[in-house]
């Protein structure tokens, strides 16, 4: 994530009863939100946020309650967020080998679970642990390159035995990670691990074991782990492309389902899968369009029955794909499906069907679609205000689930649903402070 410079303004206005409430009601606020514009002081509230949830979540899939994916997201956001507030090398290094270090606990941990043929240990599930040490080892990779000229960053520590083993103990190293500092080998061994853990999610959702929303995540960070391994336009073009046929083949799965009226089938499920269809034809107009200076991409080859089937068979496509090659309406297909996706989540949320980082991760989604569709920095900040307000009712919904001690209020939800406020929160003050200089 892009790092920008946390200096505001004493006119950057705070979120008080008079702003924000007329939105959700006189509900209660989190702690740390109410009159509070000091960038640094919002983003400390969303890492105890995010530090609460990961702690929760490691007890809930320590006793089998959760599985790895959702305390491997929460991780990842701590990493992510922690980043976005430094630019000190030392501070973001310590900060990634941290994450790495527990990533390294969690694949530990799955590995005792799966030679003991135990729940939890799932091919999937080690998979996703293993290729979470890699990211964060490629991350710290490049993150101590940064200033140096050597692409495969050759002189910089390996990791093994006397040196990340003295923070997880004795145990199992991933194969490929001890004492491997070559770059290009350790995204390798990421890209790996993505593609056997999308091999197992597949074959688990074919089998009805799983949502749509983790075979599209691990899709999604497999082809993102792809692209960083390249800059020749081709390879990337062709890496987008094999991404969006996965997401189109999930897609088309997921009708048959709801045409069958059977499980899998739900509109949840249907939209993120179309969704997800739109973002990597999205991906690859832009990747197309490279420097050209046409931001609808014009003169570009259409997806339709002379391209993408022959790849996926002669099934439908969701409507709006076929023939349109105009970013601006391709990008208005993907807002459509994401809000369709945000409501049948949040009556599912609402009914007690799904938790609540269904519904945070759709409209975290749907933010950052329509952040995409424009530079206009009042469009921008009203984006944001929409999706924090949206995670603001979130939380309250929580708050007294949790105060009533009923489904739906556990510990990990309302540090979810609070992270989320003020990750918009932070969001909204660097977007009000950019070019206030």
């Amino acid at each position: 994530m892009r790092l920008l410079i946390a200096m505001l303004l004493l006119s950057v206005s705070a979120i008080g009863q008079d702003g924000i409430p007329t939105h959700v009601g006189n509900g209660e606020l989190p702690p740390g939100l109410e009159g509070v514009t000091d960038l640094p002081a919002i983003q400390q509230s969303q890492f105890d946020a995010l530090r609460q949830c990961v702690e929760a979540l490691q007890f809930h899939h320590g006793i089998g309650l959760t599985n790895i994916s959702d305390l491997q997201a929460a991780q990842t956001e701590l990493s992510i967020a922690r980043l976005g507030a430094t630019d000190v090398m030392q501070e973001r290094l310590d900060f990634i080998q941290e994450a790495l270090v527990n990533a390294l606990k969690s694949w530990q941990r799955i590995r005792e679970l799966q030679k003991g043929a135990r729940r939890g240990g799932e091919a999937a599930s080690e998979t996703q642990a293993r290729a979470a040490v890699f990211r964060y080892r490629a991350m710290w990779l490049k993150e101590k390159a940064r200033d140096e000229n050597d692409p495969k960053v050759k002189g910089l520590p390996a990791i093994g035995q006397e040196d990340i083993l003295t923070h997880v103990g004795n145990g199992e190293l991933p194969p490929g990670l001890d004492g491997v500092t070559d770059l290009h080998a350790i995204q390798q061994s990421q890209m790996d691990a993505l593609r056997q853990c999308v091999e197992a999610l597949r074959i688990r959702f074919e089998g009805g074991l799983i949502s749509i929303d983790d075979l599209l995540d691990a899709q999604t960070e497999l082809a993102i782990a792809r692209l960083e391994m390249t800059n020749v336009k081709q390879e990337r073009l062709d890496f987008i492309q094999e991404a969006l046929v996965s997401a189109l083949k999930s897609w088309q799965r997921i009708r048959e389902l709801q045409k069958a009226g059977m499980r899998g089938g739900e509109a949840a499920s249907e939209t993120q899968a179309r969704a997800a269809v739109f973002r990597y034809r999205i991906m690859w107009l832009k990747e197309k369009a490279g420097d050209s200076n046409e931001p609808t991409a014009k003169g570009l080859s259409a997806i339709g029955r002379a391209s993408i089937l022959t790849n996926v068979g002669n099934g439908e496509l969701p409507p709006g794909l076929d023939g349109v090659t105009d970013l601006h309406a391709i990008q208005q297909s993907q807002m459509d499906a994401l809000r369709q996706c945000v409501e049948a989540l949040r009556i599912r949320f609402e009914g007690g069907l799904i938790s609540i980082d269904d519904l945070l991760d759709a409209q975290t989604e749907l933010a950052i679609a329509r952040l995409e569709m424009t530079n206009v920095k009042q469009e921008r900040l009203d984006f944001i205000q929409v999706a924090l307000v949206d995670a603001l009712k979130s939380w309250q919904r929580i708050h007294e689930l949790q105060k009533a001690g009923v489904k739906g209020g556990e510990v990990y939800a309302e540090t979810q649903a609070r992270a989320a406020v003020f990750r918009y929160r932070v969001m909204w003050l660097k977007e009000n402070a950019r070019d206030n200089n």
